[in-house]
C-alpha cells in the first residue's frame, strides 16, 4: 500500500517516497517511524479503546505512464546532438557537450527556471480568471480566496502547507503577505517577532528615508508629522545655514589676511556661535530619523492589522477587490510628493519672508 502524499497524524507533514513508515496493527494508522518513537506507541492510541480505525485516503500507485513522463521532464536534453541525459549529467553521455559551469549545471537550472517561469504564468491567469469574474459581477468569497492564494505564491514562493495556517496581525499569514507585497517576507518576520516578544525593531528604510517611507507605506499620518517637523527644521536651518556660510568664509579671509590675533580671534568667536544652532538641528533631523526607525515596524503593523480587519468584514467581492487594492502595497507617487515637499516649501518660505 502506497502512503505518499498522505498526512502523518504525529507531524502533521506529508508522508513523501522512501521515508520509513510503520502501520499500527491495531487501528492501520500509518505514521513516521520517528514519530511513533517520539511517543513510545501509535499517535492514535487514546483512540484504540473506541474501536478507532484509520480511515485517511491513500495516494493510488502512480501510473507508469505519469511516471514516464516525470522521467521524461528530469532528462537533460543536450543542445549540441539532441541526446537526453540522466539529471545531474555534468556532461552529454554521447558528443561530451560540457554542462555545468563553475560548478552550476546550466541546463537544470534553465529547466528549474522554465518551470517557475511556467508556475508564475498559471498562477497569473488563475489571479487574472478570479479579476474577470469580479469585473462580470460572478465573483465568490471562493474566487477572491484563490486569487490571494495564487498571489500568496508568487510573493513568498516557499511558503509550506503548515506555514499556511499561521496567524499574523489576526488574519491568516497569506493575507499579510498579499497585502504588504513588497519585502513581505522580511515585515511579516518583524511583524511575527512584534507578536511573539514585544520588543522594537529597527528599520533602516524608515531611518534613512524618513518621512517618505511612511508615505510610500501608506501610514499617511505619521507621514504628515514627521514631514511637518522636516519641514520646520529645514525653515529653520535655512537661514542659521547662510549665517554659518558667511561667518565660515570671515574666519578664512582672517586667517589669510589678519595680521593681529584680535581680529581673527573675533571672526572666530562669531563662527562658533553660528554653528551651535546648525549642529543642534542636525542633531535633531538625526533624532527624527532615529525615533522614525523605532517606531516604523509598530506602526506598520498596526496598520496592516486594522485594514485586514476591515476588509474581512467586506462580503461583496467587487468591494472587497477595491479596497484591498486601494490600502494594500505601496504608493511611490505620495513618497515622491512628500521629498518634493521636503526641499520646496522651505525655499518658497524662504522667500517670503526676505
Amino acid at each position: 500500500m502506497r502512503y505518499e502524499n498522505s498526512i502523518c497524524d504525529g507531524c502533521k507533514n506529508e508522508f513523501k517516497q522512501g521515508e520509513d513508515i510503520v502501520v499500527c496493527p491495531e487501528c492501520g494508522t500509518p505514521q513516521h517511524r520517528k514519530c511513533y518513537e517520539e511517543n513510545d506507541e501509535c499517535v492514535n492510541a487514546s483512540l484504540h479503546e473506541t474501536g478507532f480505525v484509520w480511515q485517511g485516503e491513500v495516494t493510488t500507485p502512480v501510473s507508469e505512464e505519469k511516471e514516464k513522463k516525470q522521467n521524461e521532464e528530469q532528462q537533460l536534453v543536450c543542445p549540441s546532438c539532441g541526446h537526453e541525459n540522466p539529471p545531474g549529467s555534468p556532461f552529454c553521455e554521447v558528443c561530451g557537450q560540457k554542462f555545468t559551469l563553475f560548478g552550476v549545471n546550466l541546463l537544470e537550472k534553465e529547466q528549474r527556471l522554465n518551470r517557475e517561469i511556467d508556475e508564475d504564468d498559471r498562477l497569473n491567469e488563475e489571479m487574472l480568471d478570479v479579476q474577470n469574474n469580479i469585473l462580470n459581477g460572478t465573483a465568490t468569497g471562493a474566487d477572491i480566496e484563490r486569487m490571494l492564494d495564487a498571489r500568496a505564491k508568487i510573493v513568498a514562493p516557499g511558503l509550506t502547507k503548515e506555514q499556511e495556517q499561521e496567524i499574523i496581525c489576526s488574519n491568516p499569514i497569506k493575507r499579510v503577505l498579499v497585502f504588504v507585497s513588497s519585502n513581505a517576507v522580511r515585515y511579516v518576520n518583524k511583524f511575527r517577532k512584534i507578536e511573539s516578544t514585544g520588543s522594537l525593531t529597527w528599520n533602516w528604510a524608515a531611518f534613512f528615508f524618513s518621512p517618505f517611507w511612511f508615505f510610500y507605506r501608506k501610514l499617511y499620518k505619521a507621514g504628515a508629522v514627521f514631514l511637518t517637523l522636516r519641514v520646520a527644521i529645514s525653515i529653520i536651518m535655512l537661514p542659521l545655514m547662510e549665517k554659518f556660510q558667511s561667518f565660515s568664509a570671515a574666519v578664512l579671509e582672517a586667517a589669510k589676511n589678519s595680521t593681529t590675533d584680535a581680529a581673527f580671534a573675533a571672526a572666530y568667536n562669531n563662527f562658533l556661535q553660528a554653528s551651535f544652532p546648525v549642529y543642534v538641528l542636525c542633531i535633531l533631523t538625526v533624532a527624527l530619523s532615529v525615533v522614525s526607525a523605532l517606531i516604523a515596524d509598530r506602526l506598520y503593523k498596526k496598520y496592516v492589522t486594522r485594514v485586514l480587519n476591515e476588509a474581512a468584514q467586506i462580503s461583496d467581492p467587487l468591494i472587497f477587490s477595491h479596497f484591498f487594492l486601494r490600502n494594500s502595497a505601496v504608493n511611490p507617487h505620495a513618497a515622491f510628493f512628500a521629498l518634493a515637499a521636503v526641499y520646496i516649501i522651505p525655499n518658497i518660505v524662504m522667500l517670503f519672508i526676505q
